[in-house]
């Protein structure tokens, strides 16, 4: 459980995140894909989005992990663009979503 300790480590190095489970609508799950991979530019432009990836795993069983540099930036995430769009376009293609804060307890950075 996040302790409320969500100051930005000096690294750099994340330390507050967001974990959301979506179930897509039967059918629609292609659809669901293509609105995450065109709001990959809007994660990109958000400063303290540290890292945004959205995993499968099912048919219909989705996850949005991200990461950001302290509880502002998250904050900011949660009222920003790809959020916004969810709210009014989720209700077509998703029966169910389940956000859980969460807090970095460890981090490796990509040495890409």
């Amino acid at each position: 459980m996040p302790t409320g300790d969500t100051h930005s480590e000096p690294n750099g190095a994340p330390t507050v995140g967001l974990m959301v489970q979506l179930t897509a609508r039967p059918g629609r799950e292609d659809d669901l894909v293509s609105f995450f991979r065109d709001a990959i530019p809007d994660a990109v432009a958000e400063p303290d989005t540290l890292t945004w990836m959205v995993v499968r795993s099912g048919p219909n069983t989705f996850y949005i992990l991200d990461t950001f540099t302290d509880d502002d930036g998250r904050q900011t995430h949660i009222h920003g663009v790809i959020a916004e769009r969810l709210r009014e376009q989720g209700p077509n293609f998703l029966d169910d979503v389940s956000i859980v804060p969460t807090e970095v307890v460890a981090f490796m950075p990509s040495t890409v």
